[in-house]
Protein backbone atom coordinates (compact mmCIF):
# COMPACT_ATOMS: atom_id res chain seq x y z
CA UNK A 1 0.00 0.00 0.00
CA UNK A 2 1.21 3.25 -1.12
CA UNK A 3 2.32 5.83 1.31
CA UNK A 4 0.15 9.06 2.54
CA UNK A 5 1.89 12.45 1.76
CA UNK A 6 2.60 12.52 5.43
CA UNK A 7 4.89 9.50 5.72
CA UNK A 8 6.29 9.98 2.50
CA UNK A 9 8.81 12.23 2.20
CA UNK A 10 11.94 11.46 4.98
CA UNK A 11 13.48 14.49 5.39
CA UNK A 12 17.04 13.83 5.73
CA UNK A 13 20.30 15.89 6.76
CA UNK A 14 23.16 16.48 4.72
CA UNK A 15 25.68 17.44 7.33
CA UNK A 16 28.60 16.77 5.76
CA UNK A 17 27.74 20.00 2.92
CA UNK A 18 25.56 22.24 5.59
CA UNK A 19 28.68 21.69 8.06
CA UNK A 20 31.02 21.46 5.14
CA UNK A 21 33.96 22.86 7.39
CA UNK A 22 33.33 20.52 10.26
CA UNK A 23 32.52 17.45 7.94
CA UNK A 24 35.73 15.29 8.83
CA UNK A 25 35.02 16.41 12.44
CA UNK A 26 34.24 13.18 14.22
CA UNK A 27 33.60 14.95 17.64
CA UNK A 28 31.62 17.75 15.51
CA UNK A 29 29.41 15.40 13.74
CA UNK A 30 28.85 12.56 16.88
CA UNK A 31 27.33 16.06 18.86
CA UNK A 32 25.23 16.97 15.82
CA UNK A 33 23.49 13.30 15.52
CA UNK A 34 23.10 13.15 18.88
CA UNK A 35 21.25 16.63 18.58
CA UNK A 36 19.06 15.43 15.97
CA UNK A 37 18.39 12.10 17.53
CA UNK A 38 16.31 14.54 20.11
CA UNK A 39 14.41 16.59 17.80
CA UNK A 40 11.11 15.41 15.96
CA UNK A 41 12.31 16.90 11.84
CA UNK A 42 14.76 14.70 10.82
CA UNK A 43 14.38 11.30 10.02
CA UNK A 44 17.85 10.75 7.93
CA UNK A 45 21.25 12.02 8.28
CA UNK A 46 23.69 11.94 5.07
CA UNK A 47 27.64 12.52 6.72
CA UNK A 48 31.18 11.87 5.39
CA UNK A 49 32.83 8.78 6.91
CA UNK A 50 33.72 8.73 10.97
CA UNK A 51 37.70 7.57 11.55
CA UNK A 52 37.32 7.66 15.39
CA UNK A 53 35.86 3.73 16.12
CA UNK A 54 34.41 5.25 19.60
CA UNK A 55 33.11 8.29 17.77
CA UNK A 56 31.22 5.71 15.41
CA UNK A 57 29.66 3.67 18.28
CA UNK A 58 28.13 6.74 20.09
CA UNK A 59 26.48 7.35 16.66
CA UNK A 60 24.94 3.82 16.18
CA UNK A 61 23.76 4.42 19.66
CA UNK A 62 21.95 8.05 18.51
CA UNK A 63 20.68 5.59 15.28
CA UNK A 64 19.61 2.43 17.48
CA UNK A 65 18.14 4.34 20.51
CA UNK A 66 14.36 4.26 21.05
CA UNK A 67 11.73 7.33 21.06
CA UNK A 68 13.86 8.84 18.39
CA UNK A 69 12.92 9.27 14.57
CA UNK A 70 16.43 9.10 12.98
CA UNK A 71 16.44 5.23 11.03
CA UNK A 72 18.75 6.17 8.10
CA UNK A 73 22.04 7.09 7.66
CA UNK A 74 24.27 7.50 4.88
CA UNK A 75 28.07 7.92 4.52
CA UNK A 76 29.46 9.60 1.71
CA UNK A 77 33.20 8.29 0.21
CA UNK A 78 33.23 10.84 -2.67
CA UNK A 79 35.62 13.21 -0.62
CA UNK A 80 38.07 10.59 0.92
CA UNK A 81 38.26 8.87 -2.26
CA UNK A 82 39.27 12.19 -4.22
CA UNK A 83 41.59 13.47 -1.30
CA UNK A 84 43.05 9.76 -1.60
CA UNK A 85 43.78 9.81 -4.88
CA UNK A 86 41.57 6.66 -5.58
CA UNK A 87 39.61 5.93 -8.79
CA UNK A 88 36.90 3.01 -9.07
CA UNK A 89 37.15 4.24 -12.68
CA UNK A 90 40.69 3.50 -12.48
CA UNK A 91 42.09 1.51 -16.06
CA UNK A 92 45.13 0.14 -14.05
CA UNK A 93 43.83 -3.10 -12.57
CA UNK A 94 46.20 -2.44 -9.52
CA UNK A 95 44.53 1.03 -8.72
CA UNK A 96 41.21 -0.20 -9.24
CA UNK A 97 41.13 -3.10 -6.83
CA UNK A 98 43.07 -0.54 -4.48
CA UNK A 99 40.22 1.81 -4.40
CA UNK A 100 37.68 -0.90 -4.17
CA UNK A 101 39.63 -2.78 -1.16
CA UNK A 102 38.99 1.21 0.56
CA UNK A 103 35.84 1.62 -0.02
CA UNK A 104 34.68 -2.27 1.16
CA UNK A 105 36.75 -0.93 4.08
CA UNK A 106 34.19 2.25 4.30
CA UNK A 107 31.77 -0.19 4.38
CA UNK A 108 32.27 -1.75 7.43
CA UNK A 109 33.11 1.07 9.51
CA UNK A 110 29.62 2.33 8.00
CA UNK A 111 28.20 -0.16 9.45
CA UNK A 112 29.95 0.32 12.80
CA UNK A 113 28.40 3.86 12.27
CA UNK A 114 24.63 2.38 12.22
CA UNK A 115 24.92 2.90 8.28
CA UNK A 116 21.74 1.72 5.86
CA UNK A 117 23.53 3.04 2.97
CA UNK A 118 27.12 4.00 1.46
CA UNK A 119 27.62 6.48 -1.94
CA UNK A 120 29.94 7.98 -3.38
CA UNK A 121 30.55 9.88 -7.05
CA UNK A 122 32.47 8.81 -9.25
CA UNK A 123 36.14 9.27 -11.19
CA UNK A 124 36.59 12.01 -14.02
CA UNK A 125 36.19 10.78 -17.53
CA UNK A 126 39.30 9.96 -19.55
CA UNK A 127 38.01 11.04 -23.39
CA UNK A 128 36.41 9.42 -26.09
CA UNK A 129 39.26 7.02 -26.90
CA UNK A 130 39.50 5.16 -23.35
CA UNK A 131 35.70 5.82 -22.58
CA UNK A 132 34.10 2.02 -22.50
CA UNK A 133 37.22 0.37 -20.85
CA UNK A 134 36.65 3.37 -18.22
CA UNK A 135 32.70 2.29 -17.58
CA UNK A 136 34.05 -1.36 -17.73
CA UNK A 137 36.12 -0.59 -14.82
CA UNK A 138 33.44 1.50 -13.19
CA UNK A 139 31.09 -1.26 -13.55
CA UNK A 140 33.24 -4.06 -12.45
CA UNK A 141 34.42 -2.27 -9.24
CA UNK A 142 30.41 -1.10 -8.24
CA UNK A 143 29.43 -4.62 -8.48
CA UNK A 144 32.47 -6.02 -6.12
CA UNK A 145 31.29 -3.43 -3.41
CA UNK A 146 27.63 -3.60 -3.95
CA UNK A 147 28.69 -7.31 -3.08
CA UNK A 148 30.48 -6.40 -0.02
CA UNK A 149 27.93 -3.65 1.08
CA UNK A 150 25.22 -6.44 0.46
CA UNK A 151 27.08 -8.42 3.26
CA UNK A 152 26.68 -5.54 5.79
CA UNK A 153 23.10 -4.90 5.25
CA UNK A 154 23.76 -1.69 3.40
CA UNK A 155 22.49 -0.52 0.54
CA UNK A 156 24.74 1.65 -2.47
CA UNK A 157 24.34 5.13 -3.75
CA UNK A 158 25.32 6.72 -7.01
CA UNK A 159 25.81 10.20 -7.39
CA UNK A 160 26.45 11.43 -10.93
CA UNK A 161 27.82 15.22 -11.91
CA UNK A 162 27.41 17.57 -14.20
CA UNK A 163 29.11 18.70 -17.65
CA UNK A 164 29.66 22.80 -16.51
CA UNK A 165 33.51 22.27 -15.43
CA UNK A 166 35.49 19.00 -15.59
CA UNK A 167 33.53 16.20 -17.29
CA UNK A 168 32.49 13.24 -15.06
CA UNK A 169 32.36 9.52 -16.08
CA UNK A 170 29.12 9.82 -14.33
CA UNK A 171 27.34 12.51 -15.61
CA UNK A 172 24.26 12.12 -18.65
CA UNK A 173 21.07 10.27 -17.63
CA UNK A 174 21.52 8.05 -20.44
CA UNK A 175 24.91 7.13 -18.95
CA UNK A 176 23.53 6.60 -15.70
CA UNK A 177 20.31 4.66 -16.83
CA UNK A 178 22.63 1.81 -18.95
CA UNK A 179 25.21 1.34 -16.10
CA UNK A 180 22.47 0.93 -13.66
CA UNK A 181 20.21 -1.17 -15.42
CA UNK A 182 23.53 -3.70 -15.91
CA UNK A 183 24.46 -3.30 -12.32
CA UNK A 184 20.74 -3.91 -11.02
CA UNK A 185 20.32 -7.04 -12.84
CA UNK A 186 22.11 -9.02 -10.02
CA UNK A 187 22.92 -6.22 -7.55
CA UNK A 188 19.45 -5.37 -5.72
CA UNK A 189 20.81 -3.22 -2.99
CA UNK A 190 21.77 -0.92 -6.16
CA UNK A 191 20.32 3.00 -6.51
CA UNK A 192 20.76 6.65 -7.68
CA UNK A 193 20.96 9.82 -5.52
CA UNK A 194 19.00 12.42 -7.90
CA UNK A 195 20.39 15.74 -7.88
CA UNK A 196 18.37 18.47 -9.16
CA UNK A 197 21.38 20.81 -9.84
CA UNK A 198 23.42 18.62 -11.57
CA UNK A 199 20.74 17.25 -14.03
CA UNK A 200 19.11 20.46 -14.84
CA UNK A 201 23.15 22.16 -15.26
CA UNK A 202 22.80 19.04 -18.28
CA UNK A 203 19.87 20.78 -20.00
CA UNK A 204 17.79 17.45 -18.79
CA UNK A 205 14.13 18.22 -17.54
CA UNK A 206 13.82 17.21 -14.22
CA UNK A 207 10.32 15.15 -14.60
CA UNK A 208 11.10 13.45 -17.13
CA UNK A 209 14.43 12.71 -15.85
CA UNK A 210 12.94 11.76 -12.49
CA UNK A 211 10.65 9.26 -14.61
CA UNK A 212 13.63 7.77 -16.40
CA UNK A 213 14.88 6.01 -13.37
CA UNK A 214 11.51 5.74 -11.29
CA UNK A 215 11.95 3.40 -8.24
CA UNK A 216 15.87 3.01 -8.99
CA UNK A 217 15.71 6.58 -7.35
CA UNK A 218 16.08 6.12 -3.33
CA UNK A 219 17.96 9.36 -2.58
CA UNK A 220 16.37 12.41 -4.16
CA UNK A 221 18.83 16.10 -3.25
CA UNK A 222 17.31 19.37 -3.90
CA UNK A 223 20.30 21.64 -5.32
CA UNK A 224 19.80 25.01 -6.64
CA UNK A 225 22.09 26.14 -9.41
CA UNK A 226 22.71 29.29 -11.85
CA UNK A 227 21.66 28.36 -15.21
CA UNK A 228 22.19 31.05 -17.39
CA UNK A 229 25.60 30.60 -19.31
CA UNK A 230 26.41 34.44 -19.25
CA UNK A 231 26.05 34.91 -15.47
CA UNK A 232 28.97 35.16 -13.47
CA UNK A 233 27.66 32.37 -11.35
CA UNK A 234 26.64 30.09 -13.81
CA UNK A 235 27.16 26.77 -12.81
CA UNK A 236 28.31 27.78 -9.36
CA UNK A 237 25.53 24.68 -7.26
CA UNK A 238 24.70 24.03 -3.85
CA UNK A 239 23.48 28.37 -3.53
CA UNK A 240 20.51 29.45 -1.34
CA UNK A 241 17.11 28.49 -2.75
CA UNK A 242 15.58 30.83 -5.03
CA UNK A 243 17.37 33.50 -7.83
CA UNK A 244 19.84 34.11 -9.77
CA UNK A 245 19.59 30.02 -9.18
CA UNK A 246 16.23 28.00 -10.74
CA UNK A 247 15.47 26.12 -7.58
CA UNK A 248 12.77 27.94 -5.49
CA UNK A 249 10.31 26.26 -2.89
CA UNK A 250 7.42 26.26 -5.25
CA UNK A 251 9.45 24.32 -7.58
CA UNK A 252 11.08 21.75 -5.40
CA UNK A 253 7.44 21.05 -4.47
CA UNK A 254 6.19 20.34 -7.84
CA UNK A 255 9.00 18.04 -8.48
CA UNK A 256 8.02 16.18 -5.19
CA UNK A 257 4.33 15.57 -6.23
CA UNK A 258 5.46 14.45 -9.87
CA UNK A 259 7.54 11.75 -7.38
CA UNK A 260 4.71 10.55 -5.59
CA UNK A 261 2.24 10.58 -8.44
CA UNK A 262 4.66 8.88 -10.53
CA UNK A 263 4.87 6.64 -7.63
CA UNK A 264 8.48 6.92 -7.11
CA UNK A 265 9.50 5.29 -4.02
CA UNK A 266 5.67 5.35 -2.38
CA UNK A 267 6.24 1.80 -0.98
CA UNK A 268 9.30 2.70 1.44
CA UNK A 269 9.44 6.62 1.26
CA UNK A 270 11.84 9.08 -0.60
CA UNK A 271 14.51 10.50 1.07
CA UNK A 272 15.29 13.67 0.65
CA UNK A 273 17.65 16.62 1.84
CA UNK A 274 18.62 20.23 0.75
CA UNK A 275 22.23 20.18 -0.51
CA UNK A 276 23.19 23.42 0.29
CA UNK A 277 26.91 24.92 1.54
CA UNK A 278 28.35 27.88 2.57
CA UNK A 279 31.64 29.85 2.26
CA UNK A 280 32.33 30.49 6.25
CA UNK A 281 34.02 33.65 6.74
CA UNK A 282 35.09 35.24 9.82
CA UNK A 283 32.14 35.81 12.13
CA UNK A 284 29.95 33.93 10.30
CA UNK A 285 27.45 31.98 12.13
CA UNK A 286 28.66 28.40 10.77
CA UNK A 287 25.07 27.16 11.67
CA UNK A 288 23.86 29.20 9.12
CA UNK A 289 23.50 26.73 6.47
CA UNK A 290 21.54 23.98 8.23
CA UNK A 291 19.81 26.26 9.75
CA UNK A 292 18.72 27.75 6.03
CA UNK A 293 18.54 24.31 4.73
CA UNK A 294 16.23 22.53 7.26
CA UNK A 295 13.57 26.05 6.82
CA UNK A 296 13.37 25.34 3.22
CA UNK A 297 12.90 21.58 3.89
CA UNK A 298 10.03 22.79 6.46
CA UNK A 299 8.47 24.64 3.70
CA UNK A 300 8.68 22.54 0.70
CA UNK A 301 7.48 19.62 2.68
CA UNK A 302 4.48 21.72 4.25
CA UNK A 303 3.63 22.71 0.94
CA UNK A 304 3.37 19.40 -0.41
CA UNK A 305 1.56 17.73 2.44
CA UNK A 306 -1.20 20.57 2.24
CA UNK A 307 -1.69 20.82 -1.47
CA UNK A 308 -4.08 18.29 -1.80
Amino acid sequence: MALSKRDYIIPSALLNKTFMVHANDADFMADQVAYLSMQGFYRSVEINPITDKSKRAAICKCMGSSGNKLDRLTVWCSYYLRSHKLHLCALDEPMRLEAVEAVKKLCAEAKETGATAIGFTCGADVGILQRSECYRSLINSVSEIADYAAKQQLNLYLKPSDNTKERKILSLSSDVKELLDLVCKSHHNVYLCFDTSHVALNHEELNSTLDLFGNQICNLHLSNAVLDYYNPQYGSIHTEPGEPGFLTSKRAQLLLEHAYSSGIGTEQGLTVAFDCTQELKPGHNDKRCFELSTDFLKQVFLEFILNS
